[in-house]
C-alpha cells in the first residue's frame, strides 16, 4: 500500500512540476511575445520617421534644383533686334520682354512670326519639352524654344511661323487682322529629364500703344494639358 502511494506521490508531483513548467513557459512566452511587440512597433516608429526625413530631404532637394518657367516681364533687360549684315554685330536692341508679332507678305513666301518671351525663375535648369500656341480659333498648333535648356535667371523665346503652305496661316492672318489674343503653352523638365510643370502664357492686344501686344496673365499647371484646362494658379490680370 506504501508502495502505491508513493508511487501515486511522484505521479502528482511530475504531472504538477510539468503544469508548473508548461505555466511558466507560457508566462515567457506571453513576456516575449510582448517585449517583441514592443520592439516591432518601435522598429516601425523609426522606420517611419526616417522615412520622413527621407521625404523630407527629397523634397528640399527637389525645390533646390526645380526650375519654374514664367514671363519676361518689360523693362528688365534688352537684347539685339538687328544685325549688320557684314559683321553679324548688334546694332539695334529691344525690351527682352517684348511680344512680337509680325507679318511678312512676300507673295508665296509670306509668313507670320510670333515670338514671346519667357524665363526660368526657377532654382534648376530648365529642358523644354512642348510648346503650344493657341490662337484665336482655338487651335493648338507646335511651336518651338530658341534655346531648349534655360538656366536659372535666363530666358528665351516660344516661336511660332505659320506660312502660306501651313494649316496655321489662315487662322492667324485672321487673329492678327481682328488683333484678338492668343496663348502660348510650355511644358518642361528638369535636367534629369523629369516632368516639372508647364506654363500658359496669355497676350493680349492693345490699342494706341507702342508695344500693343503683352502677356496679360500667367498660369501654372503640372502639365501642357492639365494648364490649359485647370491651371494650378494664376497670376493677376494686366491691362
Amino acid at each position: 500500500m506504501a508502495s502505491v502511494l508513493a508511487a501515486w506521490d511522484w505521479a502528482a508531483i511530475s504531472a504538477v512540476g510539468v503544469a508548473v513548467g508548461t505555466l511558466a513557459l507560457a508566462v515567457a512566452t506571453f513576456v516575449l511575445a510582448k517585449q517583441t511587440g514592443q520592439v516591432v512597433a518601435t522598429n516601425k516608429e523609426l522606420v517611419g520617421a526616417a522615412q520622413g526625413q527621407t521625404r523630407a530631404a527629397q523634397g528640399g532637394l527637389d525645390a533646390q534644383t526645380a526650375p519654374l518657367l514664367s514671363s519676361m516681364p518689360p523693362g528688365l533687360d534688352r537684347e539685339p533686334d538687328t544685325f549688320d549684315a557684314s559683321t553679324g554685330e548688334a546694332k539695334g536692341w529691344r525690351d527682352a520682354g517684348t511680344v512680337s508679332v509680325r507679318k511678312h507678305d512676300f507673295g508665296d513666301d509670306g509668313n507670320i512670326f510670333l515670338s514671346v518671351p519667357f524665363r526660368n525663375v526657377g532654382n534648376g535648369v530648365a529642358t523644354i519639352g512642348e510648346v503650344q500656341f493657341v490662337l484665336s480659333g482655338g487651335t493648338a498648333y507646335v511651336g518651338h524654344a530658341a534655346s531648349l535648356a534655360v538656366s536659372p535667371g535666363e530666358r528665351t523665346r516660344a516661336i511660332l511661323q505659320p506660312t502660306r503652305s501651313k494649316s496655321s496661316w489662315q487662322e492667324a492672318s485672321v487673329m492678327l487682322a481682328d488683333k484678338s489674343s492668343f496663348a502660348v503653352t510650355i511644358g518642361y523638365a528638369d535636367a534629369a529629364g523629369r516632368l516639372r510643370g508647364a506654363v500658359r502664357l496669355d497676350v493680349h492686344h492693345r490699342a494706341e500703344r507702342l508695344k500693343p501686344w503683352f502677356v496679360r496673365q500667367v498660369h501654372f499647371g503640372d502639365s501642357v494639358d492639365s494648364v490649359q484646362s485647370s491651371p494650378r494658379s494664376s497670376s493677376f490680370l494686366l491691362d
